[in-house]
């Protein structure tokens, strides 16, 4: 053929001779055939085998058969069936090398290939085949290829062997050469051995070849006389019209000037195709035998599709950055730029980075690339197609929060921070002092989320750090605390008790206790002074209690009586804080009265005045002080006035000054025992810590003669800045 073609070169080549029609002594395929049929493989090609050798078959079918997955598209599709002839005759009137056997129709289902079951019995274009005489004189010499119009001897029988095509109870028989009965078994036969698969008409009709002749008429059942009296006695001619279920009602076909009835012409062109589905009902093929033949134009074309070599479709998949943060979502899209048809499937990859919802990508670590596949599946024009992008995690900061330090803390105190964080990391706490040891001191240190104040100076800088994970990055919070002393409270006795009455002359004996907190005890100095008068009568150093945090201090002193007059005390103990002004503010105790009388013989008591002043409760820098005057004699104080109020700031910054009244202030007369108070106001800033307090004035006794006094007080202020 490829010679008659153009490409035989200049010579015919020599046709080999051989005694078998169905084997060829020579190896299957050549090198080159080798590549010719992997080639039509990779083009998705079909290619048909019923030509071909059957070693040439072997090879096509074991290459088809070992691809992954096998290679479909093996067509035989002209086929016929080895076990289904007789090899009596010899030379080139053998088997035809199309025949073949179950097992090699086995390996072209196996490979998912298809056949079709061809339309004549093999000898009907051989030298013994039979033709209906049509006009020579003896009957011969119109007959294609040196067939005879001589009754012939068929080659094909009712076949029992092994896998034999059923014969439903008898009722469908190959009681007729070249008809549809001949032709029923070997589609029944090719339906068995493909698994039930589709199995097609093979007609071979651009072949010229031979068809599936009539059952009556004298051209049925190769001219044997015996069957055509068979048909006769059946009474199952094919009536006009008829119907096909699904495919509409016909009747006989005309072309031209001739009907055609496919009783007496069989199947005498490709428009008798309808009729001769028809007459295979009529000798016995049921409609479930018949569905692999109406299932195989499906068949085929499933075939074809699965070997079909597709383009790759223009596609795109965008919108994935190259970058994401943990718990951003971004939206992909695709684009088939006109190409296939296919709706994409979109894919997240792995599962522990990211996620999709529809189009968009939702990031669930901070860790690892997330792998956004867009997948087309193949349509009937282009082939599956996919497209990736990558988007690298990146962690981000984490929601934190570190509460709980006070702006300032008395030492010895302590406070409870807390640390909470939207991260799989826990908080390392620690604390450090500033200004840092050796320049400073330790100011607090802290165990578990327990923060201790170690010092009443410097600040307390507390940090929390949570470490990365696989979502969060690393932070860090600080807190700061500035340490205050702490001011403690001071106990004072004398003579064991709150009060007490002596003879002038006789030994004092107070005793000062202050409670201190935290590891250091309150050391220093105390001192023992009058309320009103700030007068300090004694001193005493602290000593620790035992292995507590107090400290005490026992002060003795001997008191006199001026004047031989008796004189009462209200004293105080004032603690000045601790030596390194680090741990203890000062502090003043409860007060303690004391009663000095004096010895016996003494002259007569005076008259005399007792002044003492106590503060109000500030508003803003305006102080309010009581001044009370008291006639502490016992004689009638007359024309008392206040010429000069002074002030002077003793601790902290800023001058302190008299706003009202105005002086001198006229008091007026007090009986013994009798007292008034003098109401007046001071400008002290904020930042005054201490004061004192002078009185100076004039009094009159009963005698008229002038006395002139003087006193003192120290005032202690809250500055409301600790």
């Amino acid at each position: 053929m490829l010679y008659f073609l153009g490409f035989g070169g200049d010579e015919t080549p020599e046709y080999p001779s051989f005694t078998s029609g169905s084997c060829n002594e020579r190896s299957g395929l050549t090198g080159v055939g080798f590549r010719l049929i992997q080639q039509a493989m990779e083009m998705g090609l079909i290619i048909d085998v019923d030509h071909m050798s059957i070693h040439a078959f072997n090879d096509t079918i074991a290459l088809a058969n070992d691809r992954s997955p096998a290679y479909a598209g093996i067509a035989a599709t002209h086929v016929q069936f080895f076990d289904l002839y007789q090899q009596n005759y010899t030379g080139r009137f053998g088997r035809h090398e199309r025949m073949r056997t179950y097992e090699q129709l086995q390996r072209i289902k196996d490979a998912g290939g298809m056949i079709a079951a061809m339309l004549k019995d093999d000898t009907q274009d051989t030298g013994i085949g039979w033709c209906l005489p049509q006009g020579s004189p003896i009957g011969t010499g119109n007959c294609p290829f040196g067939a005879s119009s001589s009754p012939s001897t068929a080659y094909t029988f009712n076949y029992n062997g092994d896998h034999h095509p059923p014969n439903n109870d008898g009722h469908l028989q190959q009681n007729c050469s070249y008809s549809t009965t001949e032709w029923a078994q070997a589609y029944l036969y090719g339906v068995q051995a493909m698994g039930g698969a589709p199995v097609a008409m093979g007609s071979d009709f651009n072949g010229i070849a031979g068809h599936v002749g009539p059952r009556f008429g004298n051209g049925a059942c190769a001219g044997n006389p015996l069957q055509r009296v068979i048909q006769e006695r059946a009474h199952n001619r094919l009536a006009y019209p008829f119907t096909i279920p699904g495919f509409g009602t016909f009747d006989r076909q005309v072309s031209g000037q001739k009907t055609y009835d496919f009783n007496v012409d069989g199947l005498a062109h490709i428009g008798l195709f309808p009729d001769m589905v028809a007459d295979l009902k009529n000798i016995g093929v049921t409609d479930d035998q018949l569905k692999p033949l109406f299932g195989s134009a499906q068949a085929y074309i499933n075939m074809w599709k699965a070997v079909y070599n597709a383009p790759e479709p223009e596609v795109s998949l965008s919108g994935v950055p190259a970058t994401a943060a943990y718990k951003s979502s971004f939206a992909v899209t695709t684009d088939n730029h006109g190409t296939t048809t296919s709706v994409p499937t979109i894919t997240v990859d792995p599962s522990d980075v990211c996620s999709i919802n529809g189009s968009v990508v939702t990031m669930t670590s901070g860790t690892g690339t997330c792998t956004v596949t867009a997948a087309w599946a193949a349509d009937g024009n282009y082939k599956a197609a996919s497209r990736s992008a990558k988007a690298d995690a990146t962690k981000i900061s984490p929601k934190v929060t570190f509460t709980g330090a006070p702006a300032t803390a008395d030492y010895g105190s302590h406070f409870t921070v807390s640390a909470t964080s939207d991260a799989s990391t826990t908080a390392a706490l620690t604390a450090t002092s500033i200004p840092a040891p050796p320049v400073g001191v330790i100011v607090c240190s802290i165990t578990d989320k327990t923060v201790a104040m170690t010092s009443g100076k410097g600040t307390c800088l507390l940090k929390a750090s949570w470490a990365a994970d696989r979502n969060y990055d690393s932070a860090e919070r600080s807190q700061t605390t500035k340490a205050n002393r702490f001011t403690p409270k001071v106990d004072l006795t004398v003579n064991g008790g709150s009060s007490s009455t002596v003879s002038a002359g006789e030994t004092v004996t107070f005793i000062a206790r202050i409670h201190g907190v935290g590891e250091h005890w309150p050391g220093g100095s105390i001192s023992i002074s009058e309320v009103n008068t700030g007068i300090i009568c004694c001193q005493g150093t602290l000593s620790q209690v035992g292995h507590s945090n107090d400290s005490l201090a026992t002060i003795t002193h001997v008191f006199e009586a001026p004047d031989n007059k008796e004189h009462s005390y209200l004293l105080v103990a004032v603690y000045g804080g601790d030596d390194r002004q680090t741990y203890y503010y000062g502090a003043q105790s409860n007060h303690v009265s004391l009663t000095v009388k004096p010895k016996s013989g003494g002259p007569p008591p005076e008259s005399s005045l007792a002044i003492s002043a106590r503060t109000g409760a500030r508003n803003g820098a305006m102080l309010p002080v009581s001044i009370t005057v008291s006639n502490s004699g016992t004689v009638l104080a007359s024309g008392i006035t206040l010429n000069r109020i002074g002030v002077t700031t003793l601790a902290g910054a800023g001058q302190a000054g008299l706003l009202a009244p105005a002086l001198p202030v006229i008091i007026g007369n007090l009986r013994p025992a009798a007292s008034t108070v003098v109401n007046v106001e001071l400008e002290v800033p904020i930042t005054v810590e201490k004061l004192s307090l002078t009185e100076n004035g004039t009094f009159e006794d009963q005698g008229g003669k002038v006395h002139q006094f003087s006193s003192g007080q120290v005032l202690v202020l809250d500055t409301g800045t600790e």
